[in-house]
């Protein structure tokens, strides 16, 4: 895993990422209330609660410590802006974040 070059002035948004299991979808999909922003092999992925502050400078500090993972994904609805999603290697939980242009 590569190491993530990131600063908190470069993050304008954070948002905490639901995901889906591809294999689960067609069973799971009617529940969904969430946009689904994106999917890859394994994930469909929804955007989940915003961050605040204290939370962005959590995920700053992570991907510091190289503890995050950066996920590619096909977009499917990118909400007026591209979001990146890492997932937290020791928790497994996914974030999305947007950067500053």
């Amino acid at each position: 895993m590569r190491e993530i070059d990131i600063d908190f002035n470069d993050v304008e948004l954070g948002y905490f990422i639901d995901v889906l299991l591809v294999e689960n979808w067609e069973i799971e999909k009617g529940l969904v209330e969430e946009p689904i922003i994106g999917k890859n092999d394994q994930y469909y992925f929804t955007l989940g609660d915003n961050f605040d502050s204290s939370d962005i400078s959590m995920f700053i500090s992570d991907a510091k410590e190289n503890v995050m993972e950066k996920i590619s994904y096909e977009i499917i609805n990118d909400i007026h802006q591209h979001i990146e999603i890492y997932r937290d290697i020791r928790s497994n939980e996914f974030i999305g974040i947007v950067k500053i242009l």
